[in-house]
């Protein structure tokens, strides 16, 4: 397919969609940059609460073990989201490559949405699954509870939020030449 001259309408708008692009992208690396950083004061958190109920060691270094999960999930989504800005940049939004990165966000966030149901179901059921236990009666009661249903709430909404947008991405590559003849 032959690439599609998007008509701009001013040199201002550019440069302005430009810094806002630019602004993104460097918070985008910093969240990246901190991640690293997270994932540590997940694991000195377990070392903490071992010391506090040391016959659960593998409970505390298990809740670590997920917290480190759930970073790498974010971090593919802001590492995504990263390369999406990089191809609005570029002009370059409405190409294959996009739809690519689309979907590695989208799976991303469907393994942060069901691994945040996956521990709040744990939390709710009193340990059912046997994971972590009673944990959450330790670390925060009810709070945790509610910080978990938040987090599993918020995934997911997330997750059916870029479903919608992949979807109108694809149509929009599909349609790409009717769209530049109505632009």
């Amino acid at each position: 397919m032959a690439r599609v001259a998007w008509p701009r309408l001013s040199s201002r708008s550019t440069i302005e969609t430009g810094r806002a692009n630019g602004l993104a992208r460097g918070f985008l690396v910093f969240l990246i940059l901190l991640l690293p950083w997270a994932g540590l004061v997940l694991y000195e958190e377990a070392a903490f609460y071992n010391q506090q109920y040391p016959g659960e060691l593998e409970f505390m270094y298990l809740y670590a073990i997920l917290g480190i999960i759930a970073l790498v999930g974010i971090a593919l989504v802001l590492v995504g989201i990263f390369m999406l800005l990089g191809l609005v940049a570029k002009d370059d939004i409405f190409t294959p490559a996009a739809l690519r990165w689309a979907d590695i966000v989208l799976g991303a966030l469907t393994g942060i949405a069901f691994l945040s149901l996956f521990v709040l179901l744990d939390f709710v059921t009193n340990g059912f699954f046997g994971l972590l236990g009673q944990l959450h009666t330790r670390v925060g009661g009810p709070g945790v509870l509610l910080l978990f249903a938040g987090l599993t709430a918020v995934a997911f909404i997330f997750r059916w939020l870029m479903i919608v947008m992949r979807g109108l991405l694809a149509e929009a590559i599909s349609n790409r030449q009717e769209l530049a003849e109505v632009i």
